[in-house]
């Protein structure tokens, strides 16, 4: 049995996104896929997911990616621009509190957000190629 098959679909969600160096807010749009949107067919169905169904799911997720976190298995980082995109170092975990604000997860109608990035470190790259 691979790691992969011993993560809950909420880690396979956050693994994906951090496998592609992806944003926060993407990661419960990747389970929203995974758990109620697989192809079918022509394509995939549209997601029914509300804005305040996604505000419902960012404790839950939050915890998910703390303990991924703590795991070794990812980095959270906060990109930012100056002379150019910086991806910034990993966050501490004072600054990991930033995963309960639900405006980093969910992107809103108005203002700037904080941005996010999940980035696989090589310990889980090693994990996930074993057999």
């Amino acid at each position: 049995m691979t790691v992969w098959e011993e993560l809950t679909l909420e880690q396979v969600a956050v693994m994906h996104v951090a496998a592609e160096e992806g944003e926060l807010r993407h990661v419960i749009g990747e389970w929203d896929l995974l758990a109620n949107r697989l192809p079918v067919g022509r394509g995939h169905q549209p997601s029914t997911l509300t804005y305040g169904d996604r505000l419902a799911l960012v404790p839950r997720f939050a915890d998910i990616v703390a303990d991924v976190v703590e795991r070794g298995w990812i980095a959270v980082r906060e990109p930012y621009y100056r002379d150019g995109w910086q991806c910034g170092d990993p966050m501490t975990p004072a600054a990991l509190r930033a995963l309960r604000d639900p405006q980093v997860w969910v992107l809103a109608d108005a203002g700037p957000t904080r941005l996010i990035w999940l980035e696989a470190t090589d310990y889980w790259l090693d994990l996930s190629r074993r057999p």
